[in-house]
């Protein structure tokens, strides 16, 4: 197993920050790529870039968050960094426990960026619907003046096969629609649930 998931540090978690009075709600989302930069600059326009915790470090984790308004709710989006483990290990699927999405992120100016996104997620796809998570696939323009290297259409096409959605953008772009259409399909999919499943 990647983590060990029976440390007293990881299995506090959930409850102690559930237990905050500045939300109604907590999402939590865990981020993987294929390089640190990649993955900071989808973090960056998820989040405040706010450290949940110094412990998580000794885990293997890096966390930031950040309160969105909606429906008349504050939720709380919690965005997991796996520090960049994934690139040497094979991602479990008790990673997913109690894990709301996954966003893959890649730049589409590397294609081999975009080939270990294709395949982690193809890695880890059956793990991810026997839990309903919200899966997003998020590729990154860095420089406007360098020529992607994987075309919008081919990416497209990979997303439609494995029934994820695709959204790209640039460092300087906005992501709140982003940010707001991921926590829309978070909480349509834990309305479709039970309480007791999460």
């Amino acid at each position: 197993s990647l983590f060990n998931f029976s440390d007293p540090v990881f299995n506090s978690l959930p409850n102690q920050v559930g237990m905050a009075k500045d939300h109604d709600s907590l999402f939590k989302i865990l981020l993987i790529g294929d390089d640190s930069s990649t993955k900071e600059a989808v973090a960056s326009k998820l989040t405040d870039q706010s450290t949940v915790d110094g412990q998580l470090s000794t885990l293997g984790f890096s966390c930031q968050h950040k309160m969105i308004p909606h429906e008349g709710e504050i939720i709380k989006l919690q965005v997991w960094d796996t520090a960049g483990q994934e690139r040497f290990r094979f991602l479990d699927s008790s990673l997913f426990r109690n894990v709301d999405g996954v966003i893959f992120a890649f730049s589409i100016e590397r294609i081999a960026s975009f080939e270990f996104i294709k395949s982690k997620l193809c890695e880890l796809i059956d793990s991810i619907r026997d839990k309903s998570i919200v899966t997003l696939l998020w590729g990154l323009h860095f420089d406007p003046d360098t020529e992607p290297e994987v075309s919008s259409d081919h990416i497209q096409m990979f997303a439609e096969s494995y029934r994820v959605n695709y959204v790209q953008s640039d460092p300087g772009s906005n992501s709140d629609q982003i940010t707001l259409e991921l926590v829309k399909a978070i909480k349509s999919k834990l309305s479709t649930q039970l309480p007791s499943e999460h």
